[in-house]
């Protein structure tokens, strides 16, 4: 009776997968190369209206000295989460960073010189209630040195919408693959592979720069528009290709 080690066991196990994947590969391109096939990518597509934004606010302050920068830093961030809280923004929907704090470099004369420190923050929150965004957006720019840097739009139900996407994807591969296959006096068979291919995350970005400018200009009236966001998924399909 031969025994193994442990280490030897190991080594076997990867063999033994190795030679399985080698065959399942071969089994595959002998499926392929035996019979006539065609190969399309099909894409589905679903278009939805946004029922979350997703804020990134930069927080960006500089002092001579690092103290009282650190704390006007941290009473502003405070601040900031006050204001979301009150806002009915769920606590577990707001993030924030450890604030970076560094030394300020300039150039004076045709040198680099120091010119202090900064501090920095970063909070994200996700919005569900549109109707905030004009308060939020006021509010928010009030603070000292608050920068909105970015918005995400994105729904809520993206796996029920993907799944609608990847069939409408599998649809329109078949539909491609019999019209290819028709143009050679052929028709397609059973399908010997299907491939998921990455699709889109569902997220439109949206500069919050330009919105705010469509604030200024329009109180009173709805001046940003979310809009649809396409959510797409592809799949790769390879059919039997059926010729009489």
């Amino acid at each position: 009776m031969i025994r193994l080690r442990k280490g030897d066991k190991k080594e076997m196990k990867k063999s033994i997968i190795s030679l399985f994947l080698i065959f399942m590969l071969s089994g595959t391109a002998w499926a392929f190369n035996d019979k006539p096939y065609v190969s399309v990518v099909g894409t589905g597509v679903v278009e939805v209206v946004p029922d979350e934004m997703y804020w990134t606010l930069r927080i960006e302050n500089f002092g001579p000295e690092i103290r009282p920068l650190s704390g006007m830093q941290s009473e502003v961030v405070a601040a900031v989460i006050r204001f979301l809280a009150e806002s009915k923004i769920p606590e577990k929907e707001i993030q924030t960073t450890r604030p970076q704090i560094g030394e300020r470099w300039g150039h004076q004369n045709g040198r680099r010189v120091k010119d202090g420190y900064y501090a920095a923050s970063t909070i994200r929150f996700k919005l569900t209630d549109f109707s905030q965004y004009h308060n939020l957006w006021e509010t928010l720019t009030g603070f000292n040195g608050m920068n909105v840097q970015d918005v995400a739009y994105g729904y809520s139900k993206k796996n029920k919408i993907q799944d609608r996407a990847r069939a409408l994807a599998l649809i329109n591969a078949r539909d491609k693959a019999k019209q290819m296959a028709q143009e050679l006096a052929c028709d397609i068979g059973a399908p010997f592979m299907i491939e998921e291919a990455s699709g889109s995350s569902g997220v439109f970005r949206k500069n919050m720069l330009m919105a705010a400018e469509a604030d200024m200009g329009g109180r009173g009236q709805e001046s940003y528009a979310p809009g649809q966001i396409k959510i797409e998924n592809r799949v790769t399909v390879v059919f039997s290709l059926v010729c009489d």
